[in-house]
């Protein structure tokens, strides 16, 4: 209230003519008393701009002047992918190689280099989003792995 009320000196940047009180800042009770007559009559909830999410900080958390930036705080995760989904019957039949071929998994118990391929490089079974096997072929492949690691076949924890 006291910038409002208090003599003006200062000279606009763009004309060299005095500022008049009329230019110079309404005081803010004239802008609420504006404000209250023209607001309708049922408050409604303010629209939200953007669906930026905000970071948030924890008591007893340590941060640096970095983390407290604009840039930071707004910044989206890129979506994560979901759970691997395995492949629906048709498109398994269709490149599943064992079905394609009309051949038993079971019968490569003692083929290392075939079982290598449905094994990861830590010796675990991929899975059927990898394997893009029907759901009988993989659970018999499966077994097939297990059991050619307890006869010896191929190491239990690296691949052949």
């Amino acid at each position: 209230m006291l910038a409002a009320t208090r003599p003006l000196c200062r000279r606009s940047f763009a004309t060299n003519t005095k500022i008049t009180n009329k230019d110079w800042a309404t005081p803010v009770s004239d802008i609420l008393k504006n404000a209250a007559k023209s607001a309708p009559a049922s408050p409604k909830a303010p629209k939200r701009v953007s669906k930026q999410s905000y970071r948030l900080f924890h008591p007893d958390q340590i941060i640096t002047e970095r983390a407290l930036t604009f840039d930071t705080c707004t910044r989206t995760r890129p979506p994560s992918r979901g759970p691997a989904v395995a492949p629906p019957p048709s498109v398994a039949r269709a490149k599943d190689i064992f079905h394609q071929l009309n051949l038993d998994p079971r019968d490569f118990s003692t083929n290392p280099y075939m079982l290598s391929f449905f094994v990861t490089e830590m010796g675990k079974i991929k899975g059927r989003d990898q394997t893009m096997l029907t759901l009988k072929n993989q659970r018999l492949l499966g077994r097939t792995i297990r059991r050619a690691k307890m006869m010896g076949v191929i190491p239990n924890l690296s691949k052949y």
